[in-house]
Parts: C-alpha cells; sequence; structure tokens
C-alpha cells in the first residue's frame, strides 16, 4: 500500500464514479482498477463494488476511507510545513463559518488578529452548515462554528450536524473533532420594515403569515414543524430557499417573513435595510452553537489561538450585548 494508490481510493469514493475519478486524477480506468485490485489484495478484503448508481464502499472499504482522509490530509500539513520551514511564511489556518454569523464575526476576529498576531494568515470559508460539518468532520477544515452539535441531518441557514457527546463523528463511530458549547441564541421573526408591533408574536400567530425557510430537512425547518405540529398550528411555506440573503431580500421586498437568528440581520442597520425583528412567545424556539475544532489542528499552537479567541471573543460579545438575543452557556474554557 502506497499514499498513490490511498488518493486513488479516496477519490473513487468521494465521487462515486470510476470515471469521473480518472478524469479527475488524469490516470486511465484500468490503471485505476488495477491499483484498487492491489489495495483489496493488500487487505484481503473488498473494499468497492460497482452498482448501478455507481462505485460503494463496502463496511471494510467505509473503514478504509474514514483513516485514508486523515492520513492524506496529515500528508498535506506534513509537505506544508516543510516546504515554509525557514522561509518566514506566515501559518494558516483555515476557519468555517456559517453564512448567518460569518458578517457578524469576520471583522471582529480579523481585527483582533491583526493586532495581537499578525503573522497569522487566517482562511474563511463561509459556506452551508452541512458542508463545514463535513469538511471539519474530513479533517479539511481547522476550526468551525456549527449548530446544535449532536443533531445529524440536514440543516438551514446556520444549523449544523455533529456525532453525539461533544464530539462530531465522521461516519466511522470515532470522533473526528472536539466540540465546544459557546452560547445559545434565539430564533426570531424577521419581517419586512414597514411592520409595526415590536411585542413578542405568539406561535399561533405564525398561522397568519407566509414563510421563507430552507427546504427540509433542516435544522431550523425541523424546529418550526415540530413547534407547529407539537401545538397543532398550520404555517404557510411560500418560498424555500437555503440563501441567508435570498430569504432577506424576500423580506425586504415585503413578500413574506423569515425564521432566523439575531446575527443573520446584525450587520447591517436593521431600521435603514427594511427588516423588522420581532421576538416569538417565550423564545421557543433556540439553537446552540459550538466552536469545534478538527483531531489533526488540536496539536497546532495557531489552530489553538484561533479557536482561544473566537471563544472569548464570542463570550464577551454576548456579555456586552453586541451579540443580541443570546446567552453564554454553561460550560466553562478548558485549561
Amino acid at each position: 500500500m502506497d499514499l498513490r494508490q490511498l488518493r486513488y481510493f479516496a477519490k473513487i469514493v468521494e465521487l462515486s464514479n470510476m470515471t469521473a475519478a480518472s478524469t479527475a486524477l488524469h490516470v486511465s480506468q484500468s490503471s485505476l482498477s488495477h491499483h484498487i485490485s492491489n489495495l483489496e489484495l493488500h487487505f484481503g478484503v473488498k473494499l468497492l463494488v460497482r452498482e448501478a448508481r455507481g462505485v460503494q464502499c463496502t463496511p471494510a472499504g467505509g473503514i478504509l476511507y474514514e483513516h485514508a482522509k486523515v492520513i492524506l490530509r496529515q500528508v498535506e500539513l506534513a509537505e506544508a510545513a516543510v516546504n515554509t520551514h525557514g522561509l518566514g511564511l506566515p501559518e494558516s489556518v483555515t476557519l468555517g463559518m456559517p453564512r448567518s454569523e460569518a458578517p457578524l464575526l469576520a471583522p471582529q476576529l480579523l481585527e483582533i488578529l491583526a493586532r495581537v498576531h499578525p503573522e497569522l494568515t487566517l482562511t474563511i470559508v463561509e459556506d452551508a452548515p452541512d458542508a463545514l460539518a463535513a469538511s471539519i468532520a474530513g479533517q479539511k477544515m481547522d476550526v468551525a462554528i456549527l449548530a446544535d452539535v449532536g443533531h445529524i441531518g440536514g440543516s438551514g441557514y446556520g444549523g449544523a450536524g455533529s456525532g453525539p457527546g461533544g464530539n462530531g463523528n465522521g461516519g466511522g463511530g470515532n470522533p473526528t473533532f472536539d466540540a465546544l458549547h459557546v452560547i445559545s441564541e434565539d430564533m426570531l421573526l424577521v419581517g419586512p420594515g414597514a411592520a409595526q408591533d415590536d411585542t413578542p408574536m405568539a406561535v399561533a400567530d405564525f398561522a397568519d403569515l407566509p414563510f421563507i425557510l430552507p427546504r427540509a430537512p433542516s435544522s431550523i425547518r425541523n424546529k418550526v414543524d415540530h413547534l407547529c405540529k407539537g401545538l397543532s398550528i398550520p404555517y404557510r411555506v411560500v418560498a424555500e430557499a437555503a440563501s441567508v440573503g435570498v430569504a432577506l431580500r424576500c423580506v425586504k421586498a415585503g413578500i413574506c417573513w423569515a425564521i432566523l437568528p439575531w446575527a443573520a440581520v446584525a450587520s447591517a442597520e436593521i431600521e435603514a435595510c427594511g427588516f423588522h425583528l420581532r421576538a416569538i412567545e417565550g423564545a421557543p424556539l433556540k439553537r446552540d452553537l459550538y466552536v469545534c475544532m478538527s483531531t489533526n489542528a488540536i496539536t497546532r499552537p495557531a489552530a489553538n489561538v484561533v479557536r482561544t479567541l473566537l471563544i472569548e471573543m464570542m463570550r464577551r460579545m454576548v456579555r456586552t450585548q453586541e451579540w443580541q438575543h443570546a446567552r453564554l452557556a454553561l460550560e466553562p474554557l478548558p485549561a
């Protein structure tokens, strides 16, 4: 077994198609098949099977794929460390943020880093929550903010899924990232600026509103469904969108209402931008935000610096009410 075989194997699994993998790797299909046969001979088990829907992993192949991702990521880190040694290049840390939080948090974090660690380069990845969860579980990201850790499945606008017990799972049962619960935030009703009432809205009044929500399955959609069905309250979805920007534009146009965290609209002047926020009576919809670190990044000082500064900044923003409709979690920051 060699690294080339692992790279070929991982690419086939990721694309679920031998032809697509051959094109991406610039290697003939016959050569790929030969390398996979050698891998299977080495382990003495079948790793891949061809089905009508494409190439699929056997149980043994799934286990190998989880280890291959970690091994290949470690090789990338080793090559980068050796190649930049002695060149005076700053260390880079990859940070994932949900689209709803990035506009609020990224500028302040970059300002702090520029002041206290100007040598560090931060690569910010603003993406859909499921993509962030998959990236950090797959060791392709160092640090990330995830929502509702412990609820595996789809999410929308800023939720995410991972494994139980405060650790993410990459599907093989082993923790692939460390997670710390930092804050809990309320979900709010976001309506057009023409609305006047600032009092909390009862869930029963949802029936009178047209909503734009993420398509199911999603964290936000699941929360709304569970709440309304539990109270036997109908609600009307006139549009579905995974993008916060699309949702806010539709709200601003007066077409519908959205259900979002305060952070999603905090980066703009709410009154000037045509948005109107209302709390939900009793605050029955909330989500928990975690700062997560991949297992590969735990031993990297720069990644730990970013993680610590991010946690401290988020907590300070809640304490000073720069982050509204949010509360600190009970867990203390580990020493």
